[in-house]
């Protein structure tokens, strides 16, 4: 039944590629993402569960509903004919300088509050843990939005055909930092895929590169994962093919134990920003939980792939319009992208991410504040505030 899977969607991937040999395409990312995953499911001696049927329903109506609707939204889509957007340079020198002043008392006060947890030794396992649990006490309040400022600087600066190198490289340290804060995998991530995206896109690196530094990242990432969930005076309890069972395949697996059309208030898991604003304005006495809950599959694991909270906000038939939809979507940013719009270059970028990340978890419309607030940031970017009698804001 899985190799039955890949078969169809490396056909239908072959296919695609012929009609628009391009890599990066969202429908092209995700069929391959999924080849991946399905293929170290089928092919790699996790010891893990079987996946049955439900499986297999949901991602064959995600994928066919994907990528058939993004392809046509791409080539449906008129190309850009305007002006490239010229960037603020004003605007972006007081981000610079707002990242620069307060990310280093970021990085102060999340280190020192870790050492006063533990030793220098347990200095990882508490960054992380001081961040994901709440009874650690921590916070660093707004300053953690910083990490859009720091990563859409980056996207900016890199942006051009030819980079200034010191520019490149404050930012990356200032969007490095938010990866020590945080210990946050994704955040490192976004950081790599945006850097090797643009940089390909400029034709400064080939395909080989960001493949070599993908398999780096895999291997590196499992090690890493296993690093800050264990503290000195602990031995880990997982081996690597442990941790490709849980971030890998276990996805698959734990989506079987999902419940279709099951949540408490309508969209709950799909638009559990919303619910959380909400509440936090005293309309709504529901917070829907932040986390996963733990399955045993049979390693503990809370990732489900990103159809979970569709499916059980919405079942197969939320499944197949809102991978339609989102197909539309990005189709359409996709194709304005490659046409010469770089506002659209900047925010496919982030998407790409999203693209990568989908069988581990939902980063779309579940974190769709994140992506509201990376959007207005490169508009920031390249909007022109002109100040004059009329006090107009005038757009390239």
């Amino acid at each position: 039944m899985f190799v039955t899977l890949i078969v169809i969607f490396a056909l239908l991937w072959g296919y695609l590629y012929f009609k628009y040999p391009e890599v990066f395409a969202p429908w092209s990312i995700t069929l391959l993402v999924w080849i991946f995953i399905i293929s170290m499911y089928t092919f790699v001696d996790h010891g893990l569960y079987e996946a049955d049927g439900q499986f297999v329903k949901a991602i064959l109506i995600w994928n066919l509903g994907f990528c058939s609707s993004s392809y046509i939204a791409f080539r449906l889509t008129p190309g850009y004919s305007g002006n490239t957007w010229a960037k603020n340079y004003r605007a972006i020198n007081v981000l610079k300088w707002i990242s620069i002043l307060l990310v280093p008392f970021m990085v102060y006060k999340s280190v020192t509050f870790a050492l006063s947890n533990g030793s220098i030794a347990d200095l990882v396992y508490n960054l992380r843990q001081q961040t994901v649990v709440d009874d650690y006490g921590f916070s660093l309040g707004p300053l953690i939005y910083l990490v859009h400022v720091a990563y859409v600087l980056l996207l900016v600066t890199i942006d051009e055909q030819k980079i200034k190198r010191s520019q490149f490289w404050l930012a990356l340290i200032l969007c490095l930092a938010f990866f020590v804060v945080t210990m946050s995998k994704l955040t490192l991530f976004m950081i790599i895929i945006g850097v090797l995206y643009l940089l390909y896109k400029y034709n400064k690196i080939s395909l080989r590169p960001i493949i070599l530094c993908g398999f780096a990242f895999f291997i590196l990432g499992l090690l890493f994962t296993n690093l800050r969930t264990t503290d000195s005076g602990g031995e880990s309890s997982f081996d690597f093919i442990d941790l490709v069972g849980m971030y890998v395949v276990s996805p698959i697996i734990s989506f079987c134990y999902e419940t279709p059309c099951s949540a408490t208030l309508w969209g709950e898991n799909t638009f559990r920003g919303y619910y959380t604003i909400m509440h936090a304005l005293g309309f709504e006495s529901h917070v829907p939980l932040q986390f996963q809950e733990w399955v045993s599959v049979p390693i503990p694991t809370n990732v489900f792939t990103m159809m979970s909270p569709y499916f059980k906000d919405f079942g197969y038939t939320g499944l197949m319009v809102l991978s339609v939809l989102e197909g539309i979507f990005m189709g359409f940013v996709y194709k304005k992208s490659e046409t010469g719009h770089n506002i659209m270059r900047l925010i496919y970028t982030y998407i790409l991410t999203l693209l990568i990340l989908q069988f581990f978890d939902e980063l779309f419309l579940v974190g769709l504040s994140n992506f509201i607030q990376i959007v207005a940031l490169i508009l920031i970017c390249h909007i022109k505030f002109t100040y004059s009698s009329a006090d107009k804001i005038k757009e390239p």
